[in-house]
């Protein structure tokens, strides 16, 4: 476990199959049903500031950092490349 990096997902190439939810021994996995789920939150935005064209909505796939160990089960299950490691302090 590399506690100085953390998943990230780049929504343009993720196709929404959901494998990475059931994965996750934390269940920081998550897609926002409806857009009373939608709060804009903000908590991925420090760690996906590369992914300049993707734009938060309601039903994208989210990793919630707070609950998050960097355990990378995600990573390996996803087979579009779609999740990858992001350094913690942006370097």
């Amino acid at each position: 476990m590399d506690l100085q990096r953390v998943p990230c997902i780049d929504m343009n190439l993720c196709i929404k199959c959901h494998k990475c939810i059931p994965v996750c021994p934390h269940r920081a996995i998550t897609v926002r049903k409806n857009e009373d789920d939608f709060t804009s939150c903000t908590k991925c935005v420090k760690y996906c500031l590369q992914f300049e064209n993707m734009t938060c909505r309601p039903e994208n796939v989210c990793i919630n950092f707070e609950k998050c160990d960097s355990c990378g089960a995600c990573v390996e299950v996803c087979e579009y490349k779609a999740i990858r490691w992001v350094d913690k302090n942006g370097k």
